[in-house]
């Protein structure tokens, strides 16, 4: 297995930690987010292939914008996890957020994992915007 690049949240603003993430993700190296302090809007926009870990509970709208990278969220999360999350996979152990908890493939216990998948509808991928 390859050994995954940490990355220390601190006290870095979320941009500094996201360039970070963005960065990793882009190199093909799965990362592992010590810590997140239950930061919002953390590993947003993650294209596919990316591989990340947050060891701890995150924010608001982690992994938002996801588009086939696997997340990985070993405590709880703020509303919004995964939001407009095109396609990739989201496991989660700790709270399950209401407006995401119809999605959930597992068993919704707090000490239960888990996943929220989202796979984009091929009708949906073939619309195109409509001429102004």
């Amino acid at each position: 297995m390859t050994e995954r690049v940490e990355i220390e949240v601190g006290d870095r603003t979320v941009r500094e930690i996201n360039e970070e993430i963005q960065a990793c993700a882009a190199a093909g190296k799965p990362m592992l987010v010590s810590n997140p302090l239950s930061r919002h809007n953390l590993g947003v926009g993650l294209p596919a292939g990316a591989d990340i870990r947050f060891e701890g509970s995150v924010g608001y709208y982690c992994g938002g914008l996801n588009n086939g990278a696997t997340v990985e969220i070993t405590r709880n999360s703020g509303w919004g996890t995964g939001e407009a999350q095109a396609s990739g996979d989201i496991k989660k152990r700790g709270a399950i957020d209401p407006p995401r908890a119809p999605m959930v493939k597992a068993k919704t216990a707090p000490t239960a994992w888990a996943w929220l998948r989202v796979r984009q509808h091929p009708t949906i991928a073939r619309q195109r915007p409509a001429a102004l």
